[in-house]
């Protein structure tokens, strides 16, 4: 027995294996030696998850968040599908109508959005091609979930504190985000 034990072991080849050390951030992505590489997604239609930590509410449909990765990696996060009133003046405000108009309900849903997620662990959930889309100002865009499986933006448009922005920026999720 133990002469054929060592026989096998001897002409089974051996097997290569293609993994490597190393944790991937917030894109996927990690250095390997000199060279940054990507790790995608095999299946393509997958959305993303990532968990993060909202570290602050900017208004009501921008988050700065931590990636939960080691090292941490900082995002500016802005809520895919709705529109939120501006709450404070500035050139979207100026360039769409009266700044003053839009900054109570603004504040509103600041608040709203700052009672559901601040501190929290949430998950950011990219389109279905699997990769965050950035916004004209670097922003990551992507949908937020709470822990329970909750929309935080379908939150905030059925409690009247945003707008379905689907109409715009056609999205995955925008059947739901229709008003009813």
């Amino acid at each position: 027995m133990c002469l054929a034990a060592t026989v096998a072991t001897v002409l089974v080849p051996t097997i290569r294996s293609d993994a490597h050390p190393g944790r991937t951030d917030a894109e996927g992505c990690h250095r390997q030696e000199a060279e940054r590489h990507c790790h995608r997604d095999p299946n393509p239609q997958t959305p993303r998850r990532l968990q993060v930590l909202v570290e602050r509410v900017v208004d009501g449909d921008t988050l700065h968040v931590r990636v939960l990765d080691v090292p941490p990696v900082p995002l500016i996060v802005r809520i895919k599908g709705i529109d939120c009133p501006e709450s404070r003046r500035n050139a979207k405000c100026i360039r769409d109508g009266d700044c003053e108009s839009d900054a109570e309900p603004g504040r509103r849903a600041t608040e709203k959005l700052s009672e559901l997620v601040a501190g929290k662990i949430v998950v950011l959930e990219s389109s279905v091609n699997g990769d965050f889309e950035k916004d004209d100002y670097g922003r990551t865009l992507a949908y937020v979930d709470l822990s329970d499986g909750t929309d935080v933006g379908l939150a905030l448009v059925r409690g009247g504190y945003c707008v379905d922005w689907s109409h715009k920026y056609p999205h995955p999720r925008s059947s739901d985000y229709v008003p009813r």
